[in-house]
């Protein structure tokens, strides 16, 4: 049923998208991210997930610095955000499941913007402080950025291609991964975590609580990093598989609101400690 179901949606959205452009609309930057939120995670994010829009921030984030504008920020219901005007919010790194950025049409170009914007999101620091884990389920170790868009390369192995040559260019540099998937779900990738092209298939780090191989196959290539398929329909419901996994576990997360004070000057004046 939930094959049959995410394959509709993903017919919906490219349809929607196709209509669009079909009527003369050019996919302008709001419009991707509108339909995906509108047609897909509204209608099916777990009710302990909210959805925002706007830059991510931790205890060492100072005013002035460029930070990274993200298309979707999938955060924790119960923690606070801080509202910067228009649609725009920060949202504090502990609280943050996944972010996404949403593309018309993927290409090299969009492809760099979303692997340097990650880069910097995977460099903010969480406090561990905050983290409690309860018993067994899959928990994060870190946020998971990934790239959706509504065309691209008619190969996935296009795709591959441009990651293997960005990951030079922007010296991404990947932590060593044992031969189990159960070992390989305590990091993630220090850029992108997943790259979904709807209608044409997905580039996903082995990383992820779902995979399309099995320990067997690792343990024959345990050089293997990346998972790349061509694919119809199906990559909608693998990202559903996956966000779920990321955003419905038993690991905890709270707010030591105090690392976010600790670089803060006061002007305290006139002050009284009294018995």
């Amino acid at each position: 049923m939930l094959k049959t179901h995410f394959n509709q949606i993903e017919d919906e959205l490219l349809t929607v998208s196709r209509r669009l452009i079909a009527a003369g609309h050019s996919l302008h930057k709001g419009t991707p991210r509108e339909i995906f939120i509108r047609n897909y995670l509204e209608r099916h994010l777990s009710s302990l997930l909210s959805i925002g829009s706007g830059e991510v921030i931790d205890a060492e984030s100072t005013p002035g610095y460029s930070r990274p504008q993200v298309d979707i920020v999938v955060f924790k219901r119960q923690f606070p955000k801080i509202h910067l005007g228009g649609d725009i919010d920060a949202f504090f790194v502990e609280s943050v499941v996944a972010t996404i950025e949403v593309k018309s049409k993927l290409t090299e170009g969009e492809l760099r913007k979303a692997m340097s914007a990650a880069l910097k999101l995977k460099a903010l620091h969480r406090d561990d402080a905050s983290v409690w884990t309860i018993g067994s389920g899959y928990k994060p170790p870190g946020i998971l950025c990934f790239l959706i868009a509504y065309d691209g390369p008619a190969k996935m192995g296009t795709v591959r291609n441009w990651i293997s040559r960005l990951d030079t260019e922007l010296g991404v540099s990947y932590p060593p991964l044992e031969s189990t998937l159960s070992d390989r779900l305590k990091v993630v990738a220090p850029a992108l975590d997943g790259i979904f092209v709807l209608g044409k298939g997905l580039s996903v780090h082995d990383s992820l609580p779902i995979s399309l191989i099995s320990d067997e196959q690792r343990a024959l290539r345990p050089e293997v990093r990346w998972i790349t398929a061509d694919v119809e329909r199906g990559g909608l419901l693998l990202f559903f598989c996956v966000l779920t996994a990321s955003g419905c576990g038993v690991v905890m997360h709270g707010l030591n609101a105090l690392e976010y004070l600790k670089n803060a000057q006061l002007d305290v004046r006139n002050l009284m400690v009294t018995p």
